[in-house]
């Protein structure tokens, strides 16, 4: 089964080619002005002729579904709903923050939880606390980075590894409540698809496709147009 995996939910633009869960290769472009929409299309098309593939020969197609930013997804899920209709394959969609905590998979210990964290500007983050089988703890949700959530964390008796593009924003709000003893900061880390493959394979076994017709992007919260600086 070749499987085509991209996540754009963030400023990170990323493509990951799949044989069952086995990563064939991977495109992954990170650029501060959001290139999804030149990016995508043309990189997708690359990496499957780098690999002496068509667009025919791909059985699923598996999405970053967000949250995230709302332009980003729109262009994601556009793209793969839009494989999907033309090639009647079917679709997985995984929470994007769930891709990011993946990246911990191989420094992981016993008993560790992974907090992913994107950027929802000001003082607000999307976040999911996961354990270390990758279980969710705490659902998806919008968080204010205040003295309430400071007090939430330092409730949890087990060591918490923050990662994703909010956390240095993290690490600067939080430390204002206090010691972060059992709180450890990934700064560079993102959703990338080389982390998609093993979800999307058991996601496939599992049936757990998305209806094409119905399917939306998990913004988070409602999109709020920003005024031009121009």
């Amino acid at each position: 089964m070749t499987i085509l995996c991209f996540d754009t939910s963030t400023k990170s633009c990323s493509i990951g080619l799949f044989n069952h869960k086995h990563l064939v290769d991977t495109v992954d472009i990170l650029d501060e002005k959001y290139v999804h929409s030149e990016k995508l299309h043309t990189e997708i098309e690359g990496l499957l002729k780098k690999n002496a593939k068509d667009i025919s020969d791909l059985d699923a197609v598996a999405i970053g579904k967000g949250p995230g930013s709302y332009t980003g997804l729109r262009i994601g899920v556009s793209a793969a709903k839009g494989i999907c209709f033309a090639l009647d394959i079917p679709l997985v969609a995984i929470d994007s923050l769930k891709i990011l905590a993946h990246s911990q998979k191989a420094s992981m210990r016993q008993e560790e939880l992974v907090l992913p964290m994107f950027d929802a500007r000001r003082d607000e983050v999307f976040l999911q606390l996961l354990d270390e089988n990758f279980n969710s703890v705490w659902p998806t949700r919008s968080q204010i980075l205040d003295e309430s959530f400071y007090s939430e964390l330092e409730a949890i008796d087990k060591p918490i590894i923050i990662c994703g593009d909010a956390s240095i924003k993290a690490e600067e709000l939080l430390g204002n409540f206090g010691p972060l003893d059992q709180l450890e900061f990934k700064h560079n880390e993102h959703p990338l698809a080389s982390y998609m493959g093993e979800i999307a394979q058991r996601y496939l076994q599992q049936n757990k496709v998305e209806d094409l017709a119905y399917f939306e992007p998990f913004y988070g919260k409602d999109f709020q147009a920003i005024p031009s600086k121009k």
